[in-house]
């Protein structure tokens, strides 16, 4: 994907709400966005999937925080420090890891319907691990996702997270790592989350 530079982003943000990546020109639209631009020129539609690896384009303090210099898997992304490497998991050929207390990740999206939304996410770690928080818009929602253990860090569980209630239209939701698990201190795999809307 060929797109602006994340040192060329972090300058815009403030005004621009979304970039379209084309072949030869970057389209934005003139509404204020609360964080960097959504990966791939459009925030993810809500319901829907979203895959751990596509968080926001704008750098470290913008778009997330890690606690390591590098991308640690080396992969998709090796100017972003969010580490991250191929799965085995269906459904998708990345997943984040190497994820301690402390790092964060945000993602913008679009909601087409106001509603209650339950909230699951795609996880793996070889013992127990550790806890992970939501906030939308930088308020957090009450409860927590807690990484249980699943095998090994390719062996994947569903696990489900606390219920929000979203307006529709645009907004910035962020993953907050909060405490560590027993394998090496990380949280865990993350591989992708999900809303739907809530009993469905």
């Amino acid at each position: 994907m060929v797109g602006p530079s994340p040192t060329a982003l972090r300058n815009v943000w403030p005004q621009w709400q979304a970039y379209s990546v084309l072949p030869s020109r970057v389209v934005t639209t003139l509404t204020r966005c609360p964080s960097g631009m959504p990966f791939g020129g459009r925030p993810h539609p809500v319901p829907g999937v979203i895959q751990a690896e596509a968080f926001d384009v704008g750098g470290p303090g913008i778009a997330y925080m890690d606690g390591s210099a590098a991308n640690e898997g080396g992969q998709l992304r090796p100017d972003d420090a969010v580490d991250i490497e191929p799965t085995t998991d269906d459904g998708g050929e990345y997943n984040v890891g190497w994820i301690f207390p402390g790092e964060w990740l945000t993602y913008t999206v679009s909601v087409a319907e106001a509603g209650s939304y339950d909230i699951f996410a795609r996880v793996a770690s070889p013992g127990p691990g550790g806890i992970f928080t939501l906030t939308v818009d930088r308020v957090a929602v009450p409860g927590t996702f807690q990484v249980p253990a699943t095998g090994g860090w390719q062996q994947w569980q569903t696990i489900q997270g606390p219920r929000v209630e979203l307006t529709s239209g645009v907004h910035q939701l962020r993953l907050d790592m909060r405490s560590a698990g027993v394998a090496g201190g990380a949280i865990g795999n993350i591989n992708f989350f999900s809303l739907a809307p809530a009993g469905r």
